[in-house]
């Protein structure tokens, strides 16, 4: 057997780098905030821009890798024991979008609260201020809303905090799209796995990883 006959058949052993990277496994070239260094920069240029404007932009989350996205996944799923009810806010690991250090969770540092990232601070809370000013100008910086408001959008509930660089991340997306999700998410240590048949990750795919804002779309 060739090299090229044994990749066929186990092609979930040797992963190309990049393939790595979208999956979580490898960690790119990131800043020291977790982004891939033109995000980082663009994103300083924001957070730079908006303090002009009184505005206080914290990064409180940026890359994650397959591991830490595990933690998540496994406490939610063992609190939950859904796999619908896990993913409403959490991606299956392998498929989270902050793998890609093009992704970033933005709160106001200065507003102290026990859980910052939810929908009613942005909407008419303490972070609303921050929110609008997102949905005005960080365009100009390349970045948009990922999960927005719009009602005929299906998949992860509406997430006002979570802003993605599309510039870098919608080649990830078009990339990540070649790979095949049955190989990658049948890994016995992501809990509820056994419940990822063809028919489950096809929605999965259509609703919740193509379910963007267009704008971030290849």
């Amino acid at each position: 057997m060739n090299r090229r006959e044994f990749l066929q058949l186990f092609p979930f052993i040797f992963l190309p780098p990049r393939s790595e990277e979208l999956l979580g496994k490898r960690r790119p070239k990131l800043d020291k905030f977790g982004f891939r260094p033109k995000a980082g920069e663009a994103f300083r240029d924001m957070q730079a821009d908006a303090r002009k404007d009184g505005i206080h932009i914290y990064p409180v989350s940026t890359y994650r890798d397959f591991w830490h996205q595990l933690r998540i996944w496994n406490k939610k799923y063992r609190k939950y024991g859904d796999v619908q009810k896990v993913i409403e806010y959490t991606a299956i690991p392998g498929t989270s979008r902050h793998h890609w250090g093009t992704e970033v969770d933005l709160i106001d540092p200065r507003i102290k609260l026990r859980d910052p990232l939810s929908s009613q601070y942005f909407e008419s809370g303490p972070f609303s201020e921050l929110y609008l000013w997102l949905k005005k100008n960080a365009k100009k910086y390349g970045f948009y809303e990922v999960y927005d408001k719009r009602p005929e959008r299906k998949g992860f509930k509406w997430e006002p905090w979570h802003w993605s660089f599309s510039e870098e991340s919608v080649p990830c997306l078009k990339q990540f799209l070649y790979l095949d999700l049955k190989i990658h998410l049948k890994d016995p240590e992501i809990l509820g796995s056994e419940n990822f048949d063809q028919e489950f990750l096809t929605k999965y795919k259509q609703d919740y990883i193509l379910g963007i804002n267009p704008k971030l779309m290849p």
